[in-house]
């Protein structure tokens, strides 16, 4: 067969018959990839949707990621990069011819810096050909840039090109790991491999937090074992030490569709604030799209045109998206977890609240983004819900700041979260394994204990190979591999995973039996804990969380007592005559109550 069709023969005959060409594509693509593309000068313009060669015209190239050259050694025809920049960038020229020496304008991580072109090569299957020029619609690599570049870059002979959009890709963050030099006196080396891990890998996402561990999130298990392989044997060159894998998870609340809403107040100061939100669910069909969209961003623009029209539609939503959506969070995770919206039709005087609202716009926003962010339940991310502002009051004579505003709308956010059944949700792989016949049963016993969920089981016809494919909670993936291994004696290949979606854990993480049935069939106390409940114990107390017992306040049974500033205060005189308690300068009210 090899002889007969080549294989490198018949998938580039493949490719130049199935794809578009440069010309037709870029007048297809490019409205979607450039950002404002409206805005492009129209001399530009012009040369990218012909994709014009000519050397006269904008020299327009993108450079979507960094290449290390060690895995071009011995292949390489022609001078390869400096040990120190020892990276290619890999880019695509839409427009002009790319020179060597030529003087461009870099745009990369919001920055743009003038510099000159160095050197580019031609690829040449697994190795490279250094170049004196790339024409457009070629693709080719460029040297001496490393410096300038994170992750991608757009690369143009005029300065007021806006730049590409960056790539698509699924979620990142699933998996995270902290790491750390075994010998203190390499932290200096570690933090610059870190550097440029960050850099060449445009899936690994690199933090520091408050306690000054650096922690790398990926995209999975094997994602992360090679970006640490990466550390030690090429960016750092040192050894390091790394903590058990952390998967991420979010919060949300369920609950029926119906028009009541559990509204939580905040009056602060005797009345200089008041303050009212209520939370509730995403409808399904906005819950789908969040689900299944890999181009969840907070900055997608036709994503959250989508999610408006839908929120629109929605009877529930309706009348609280007449102003539009107000903010979308988590603005850091990059993703759309949460909106925050307002109806003032049910206060008095709605003017007077929307004319706050817009005043004290940025506290609020600011609030709203750090409930977002972190979640009552386990400081996790936020999914699937909106917050609807019903009352805004802020007395402009108080001599209130936004920073005393924003931790009243992120305590009750985070509050009205609370009067709702509330869920863990955890990312979930699709997963695919490929094995022998006689290995089936074993293969199914592995990955049920694994709560996974089998999609297809698809024969190999001709062969007793089959492939199953299932949705496998991330949570679960570590050590699949090996325990396939031993279960089928070597005979399972590869287990496949990739980030598919997010999916709510349906069991309650607060349950305690309350009513005779539930009494009945689980007892007084729950002899085991459901997945909810272990997975929620888990991560507090990795995080060193305070744990609710016997179902909390946010239990789907608790009833939740309504209580009046009247008894607060009752209550607080009490204690001051009889413990000579000192109530402090500035207190915060808290009270719920239902509108129906």
């Amino acid at each position: 067969m090899g002889a007969w069709m080549p294989l490198a023969k018949c998938v580039l005959d493949t490719i130049c018959r199935e794809m578009d060409s440069p010309v037709t594509a870029q007048q297809r693509r490019l409205p979607g990839l450039v950002t404002n593309f409206a805005d492009v000068p129209s001399r530009t313009k012009e040369a990218l949707l012909k994709c014009d060669p000519s050397p006269d015209a904008p020299c327009v190239v993108y450079v979507c990621k960094l290449i290390d050259t060690q895995y071009l050694v011995g292949r390489t025809i022609g001078s390869v990069e400096e040990a120190e920049n020892a990276f290619i960038g890999f880019a695509r020229v839409y427009s002009g011819c790319l020179r060597t020496g030529q003087p461009i304008y870099l745009l990369s991580d919001g920055e743009q810096v003038q510099t000159e072109v160095r050197k580019v090569f031609l690829f040449r299957g697994a190795g490279l050909e250094e170049a004196d020029e790339i024409y457009a619609g070629s693709l080719c690599g460029i040297g001496g840039l490393t410096s300038y570049i994170c992750k991608h870059a757009t690369i143009s002979t005029e300065a007021d090109i806006p730049p590409f959009k960056p790539l698509v890709l699924p979620s990142t963050s699933i998996v995270r790991l902290s790491v750390f030099p075994k010998n203190p006196k390499d932290a200096d080396n570690l933090e610059k491999g870190l550097r440029l891990l960050y850099k060449v890998d445009p899936q690994v996402d690199v933090s520091v937090l408050p306690t000054g561990e650096h922690v790398i999130g990926t995209a999975g298990e094997v994602h992360a074992e090679r970006c640490v392989k990466d550390l030690v044997e090429t960016f750092a060159q040192v050894e390091i030490e790394t903590s058990e894998p952390i998967v991420s998870f979010r919060e949300t609340i369920v609950g029926p569709l119906s028009n009541k809403m559990r509204t939580h107040t905040v009056n602060l100061m005797d009345g200089a604030v008041v303050f009212s939100v209520c939370a509730r669910p995403f409808p399904e069909d906005v819950l789908e799209i969040i689900k299944d969209d890999t181009r969840n961003v907070a900055n997608d623009a036709s994503l959250l045109a989508q999610l408006e029209g839908l929120l629109k539609e929605n009877k529930r939503y309706s009348e609280a998206m007449e102003s539009g959506i107000i903010s979308c969070g988590p603005r850091r995770q990059g993703f759309v977890g949460a909106v925050l919206l307002a109806d003032f039709r049910g206060a008095e005087n709605p003017e007077a609240h929307a004319s706050t609202l817009s005043e004290w716009k940025e506290a609020v926003v600011a609030g709203f983004q750090a409930a977002a962010e972190s979640g009552p339940m386990a400081q996790e991310p936020l999914y699937g819900m909106a917050f609807i502002i019903t009352e805004l009051l802020i007395d402009s004579q108080a001599g209130l700041s936004g920073g005393m505003i924003l931790p009243c709308v992120r305590d009750a956010c985070r509050a009205a979260m609370e009067l709702h059944p509330r869920r863990l949700v955890e990312p979930v792989y699709e997963c695919t394994v490929y094995s022998a016949g006689n290995t089936q049963g074993r293969i199914y016993a592995s990955l049920s204990r694994r709560r996974a969920d089998i999609i297809e089981e698809v024969p190999n016809e001709g062969s007793d190979l089959f492939y199953i494919r299932c949705w496998l909670p991330a949570v679960e993936a570590f050590g699949l591999q090996d325990e396939l291994r031993i279960q089928t004696q070597g005979a399972s290949s590869t287990a496949q995973l990739q980030m598919s979606h997010w999916e709510i854990i349906e069991e309650d993480p607060y349950f305690v039996p309350t009513t005779k049935e539930e009494i009945e069939e689980h007892g007084k106390e729950v002899a085991t804990k459901n997945i909810g409940e272990q997975l929620l114990e888990r991560i507090q107390r990795r995080k060193g969380l305070f744990r609710e017992k016997g179902g909390g306040e946010c239990g789907e049974t608790k009833v939740f007592p309504q209580r009046s500033v009247t008894d607060f205060v009752d209550t607080v005189t009490k204690k001051k005559k009889t413990l000579n308690f000192v109530a402090p300068k500035h207190t915060y009210f808290y009270y719920f109550h239902l509108n129906v």
